[in-house]
Protein backbone atom coordinates (compact mmCIF):
# COMPACT_ATOMS: atom_id res chain seq x y z
CA UNK A 1 0.00 0.00 0.00
CA UNK A 2 1.10 3.58 -0.55
CA UNK A 3 1.21 4.32 3.19
CA UNK A 4 3.73 1.51 3.73
CA UNK A 5 5.82 2.74 0.81
CA UNK A 6 5.71 6.32 2.13
CA UNK A 7 6.89 5.19 5.56
CA UNK A 8 9.66 3.06 4.07
CA UNK A 9 10.90 5.93 1.88
CA UNK A 10 10.76 8.35 4.82
CA UNK A 11 12.68 5.93 7.03
CA UNK A 12 15.31 5.32 4.36
CA UNK A 13 15.88 8.90 3.24
CA UNK A 14 15.22 10.65 6.52
CA UNK A 15 12.10 12.66 7.23
CA UNK A 16 13.93 15.99 7.19
CA UNK A 17 15.10 15.64 3.58
CA UNK A 18 13.87 18.11 0.95
CA UNK A 19 12.35 15.40 -1.25
CA UNK A 20 10.24 14.17 1.67
CA UNK A 21 9.12 17.71 2.45
CA UNK A 22 8.17 18.19 -1.19
CA UNK A 23 6.14 14.96 -1.29
CA UNK A 24 4.30 15.49 2.02
CA UNK A 25 1.52 17.75 0.62
CA UNK A 26 0.83 15.24 -2.16
CA UNK A 27 0.73 12.38 0.33
CA UNK A 28 -1.58 14.40 2.61
CA UNK A 29 -4.00 14.99 -0.28
CA UNK A 30 -3.90 11.27 -1.10
CA UNK A 31 -4.76 10.38 2.50
CA UNK A 32 -7.62 12.90 2.57
CA UNK A 33 -9.04 11.41 -0.64
CA UNK A 34 -8.68 7.78 0.46
CA UNK A 35 -9.74 8.17 4.09
CA UNK A 36 -12.54 10.62 3.47
CA UNK A 37 -14.97 11.25 6.29
CA UNK A 38 -13.89 8.29 8.40
CA UNK A 39 -10.34 9.58 8.98
CA UNK A 40 -7.06 7.71 9.03
CA UNK A 41 -6.41 4.90 11.51
CA UNK A 42 -3.90 6.17 14.06
CA UNK A 43 -2.59 5.27 17.48
CA UNK A 44 -1.14 7.28 20.32
CA UNK A 45 0.69 5.34 23.01
CA UNK A 46 -1.00 2.19 21.69
CA UNK A 47 -4.50 3.70 21.85
CA UNK A 48 -6.25 3.26 18.49
CA UNK A 49 -8.26 6.16 17.12
CA UNK A 50 -9.22 7.81 13.87
CA UNK A 51 -7.98 11.30 13.04
CA UNK A 52 -7.94 13.76 10.18
CA UNK A 53 -4.92 12.99 8.00
CA UNK A 54 -4.00 16.67 7.89
CA UNK A 55 -3.17 16.74 11.62
CA UNK A 56 -1.26 13.48 11.91
CA UNK A 57 2.05 15.35 12.37
CA UNK A 58 0.58 17.13 15.41
CA UNK A 59 -0.39 13.87 17.11
CA UNK A 60 2.77 11.77 17.51
CA UNK A 61 2.47 8.04 18.10
CA UNK A 62 4.35 8.42 21.39
CA UNK A 63 3.19 11.40 23.44
CA UNK A 64 3.28 11.77 27.22
CA UNK A 65 3.13 7.99 27.79
CA UNK A 66 3.13 8.38 31.58
CA UNK A 67 -0.04 10.48 31.44
CA UNK A 68 -1.75 8.01 29.10
CA UNK A 69 -0.82 5.15 31.44
CA UNK A 70 -2.12 7.10 34.44
CA UNK A 71 -5.45 7.78 32.72
CA UNK A 72 -5.80 4.18 31.54
CA UNK A 73 -5.21 2.91 35.08
CA UNK A 74 -7.26 5.47 37.01
CA UNK A 75 -10.37 6.27 34.97
CA UNK A 76 -13.32 4.04 35.81
CA UNK A 77 -16.68 3.44 34.11
CA UNK A 78 -19.28 6.02 35.07
CA UNK A 79 -16.85 8.81 35.97
CA UNK A 80 -17.07 12.39 34.70
CA UNK A 81 -13.95 13.93 33.12
CA UNK A 82 -13.28 17.54 32.17
CA UNK A 83 -10.59 17.98 29.53
CA UNK A 84 -9.58 21.64 29.71
CA UNK A 85 -7.56 22.62 26.67
CA UNK A 86 -8.59 19.50 24.76
CA UNK A 87 -6.70 20.54 21.58
CA UNK A 88 -7.41 17.78 19.01
CA UNK A 89 -9.01 15.33 21.44
CA UNK A 90 -6.58 12.47 22.00
CA UNK A 91 -6.98 12.53 25.81
CA UNK A 92 -10.73 13.08 25.58
CA UNK A 93 -11.08 10.07 23.26
CA UNK A 94 -9.08 7.89 25.65
CA UNK A 95 -11.12 9.18 28.62
CA UNK A 96 -14.45 8.58 26.84
CA UNK A 97 -13.52 4.98 26.18
CA UNK A 98 -12.43 4.43 29.78
CA UNK A 99 -15.50 5.98 31.44
CA UNK A 100 -17.78 4.15 29.01
CA UNK A 101 -21.38 4.90 28.09
CA UNK A 102 -22.35 5.53 31.72
CA UNK A 103 -19.64 8.19 32.11
CA UNK A 104 -19.20 11.58 30.57
CA UNK A 105 -16.38 13.65 29.06
CA UNK A 106 -16.71 17.41 28.71
CA UNK A 107 -13.96 18.88 26.52
CA UNK A 108 -13.11 22.59 26.36
CA UNK A 109 -11.01 24.00 23.53
CA UNK A 110 -10.81 27.78 23.00
CA UNK A 111 -9.23 27.78 19.53
CA UNK A 112 -12.00 27.65 16.88
CA UNK A 113 -9.73 25.77 14.45
CA UNK A 114 -8.72 23.14 17.01
CA UNK A 115 -12.30 22.93 18.28
CA UNK A 116 -13.58 22.08 14.78
CA UNK A 117 -11.02 19.27 14.51
CA UNK A 118 -11.88 18.05 18.03
CA UNK A 119 -15.54 17.75 17.04
CA UNK A 120 -14.60 15.85 13.84
CA UNK A 121 -12.38 13.49 15.86
CA UNK A 122 -15.29 12.72 18.20
CA UNK A 123 -17.45 11.94 15.16
CA UNK A 124 -14.76 9.78 13.54
CA UNK A 125 -14.40 7.79 16.76
CA UNK A 126 -18.17 7.41 17.14
CA UNK A 127 -18.36 9.42 20.33
CA UNK A 128 -21.48 11.55 20.74
CA UNK A 129 -23.53 13.51 23.25
CA UNK A 130 -24.44 13.07 25.99
CA UNK A 131 -21.46 10.76 26.50
CA UNK A 132 -19.04 13.41 25.18
CA UNK A 133 -19.51 17.13 24.79
CA UNK A 134 -17.21 19.70 23.23
CA UNK A 135 -17.31 23.41 23.96
CA UNK A 136 -15.43 26.11 22.07
CA UNK A 137 -14.55 28.02 25.22
CA UNK A 138 -11.72 28.75 27.59
CA UNK A 139 -11.90 27.86 31.27
CA UNK A 140 -10.66 30.27 33.90
CA UNK A 141 -11.21 31.57 37.40
CA UNK A 142 -13.22 34.61 36.29
CA UNK A 143 -15.59 35.67 33.54
CA UNK A 144 -14.22 37.81 30.79
CA UNK A 145 -12.84 37.96 27.30
CA UNK A 146 -9.21 37.55 26.36
CA UNK A 147 -7.33 37.36 23.09
CA UNK A 148 -6.32 33.81 22.28
CA UNK A 149 -2.90 33.37 20.70
CA UNK A 150 -2.70 30.14 18.73
CA UNK A 151 0.18 28.13 17.29
CA UNK A 152 -0.30 29.71 13.86
CA UNK A 153 -0.22 33.35 15.09
CA UNK A 154 3.58 33.66 14.94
Amino acid sequence: MLADLAHAVGDRLGRDQAVIAALQPLYARYLEAVCGRRGVAWHINGEPMRILPSVRRMLPHENEPELFTFLRNRLQPGEVVADVGAFLGSYAILAARRVGPTGRVVAFEPSPDSYAILVRHFEMNRLAAPHVQAHCAAVGSENGARQLLTWNDE
